[in-house]
């Protein structure tokens, strides 16, 4: 049986991330077809994001669609929750599998491939999160370039990050939001990490969940 996301069968994924003021659109199928474009909207997401996204999506249709992804965050409350919502309700409403990942995981992918890190090193990130604390996770990027989690993300005191990361070799480390990955290619690493998740398995719109700074 053909898979129904082989190149022949003609049907896309469309990648959605709203967790910052930049809002990223990706669409492929992981083929011909791989376009990406970004807007900087910031507090106007919530105004133009619907149109953004029909527009974005010609010439194809909604029913080209094979699953849908989403950034869910840690981002900014109103900008994921937005985000996430959309794809969810886009999800349920044409019957598609929803794969959700984090932004944490997106940046470090883009940063590795961006930079030609080497593989099998770990990769530690961080955002700043509330009253003193942050967001980290780390990573390994694998020799086929799918990224592994070696600690998932985390919402802890700074102090304890920076114990965590002397306990660990970490050969590379960055810090968001000054890290300069482009807008591309953070929608190819959405991408691409979904896909890594949808060879596991499938994903409904239910199991995904916002997550906020």
């Amino acid at each position: 049986m053909q898979s129904p996301f082989s190149s022949s069968s003609a049907q896309y994924v469309l990648g959605i991330d709203t967790t910052g003021p930049t809002l990223r659109l990706g669409l492929s199928n992981f083929a011909d077809v791989n376009r990406y474009q970004a807007w900087e909207l910031g507090r106007d997401l919530s105004m133009y994001l619907h149109q953004s996204l029909q527009d974005f999506i010609q010439p194809y249709r909604w029913s080209d669609l094979a699953w849908i992804v989403v950034a869910k965050g840690p981002g900014s409350y109103t900008g994921t929750r937005l985000g996430v919502v959309t794809a969810r309700t886009l999800a349920q409403q044409l019957n598609l599998p929803l794969y959700g990942v984090s932004t944490l995981a997106m940046f470090v992918w883009a940063y590795a491939i961006v930079q030609s890190c080497e593989p099998g090193h770990l990769i530690a990130v961080d955002m700043p999160g509330q009253k003193g604390h942050v967001h980290g996770g780390i990573y390994q990027l694998l020799e086929n370039q799918t990224l592994q989690a070696e600690s998932c993300d985390r919402h802890l005191p700074h102090s304890e990050w920076e114990l965590t990361l002397m306990q660990q070799s970490i050969k590379y480390k960055l810090s968001l939001p000054t890290d300069e990955s482009s807008n591309e290619a953070l929608s190819q690493a959405l991408i691409a990490l979904a896909r890594q998740q949808q060879c596991i398995g499938p994903s409904d719109w239910e199991s995904v969940l916002p997550h906020y700074r």
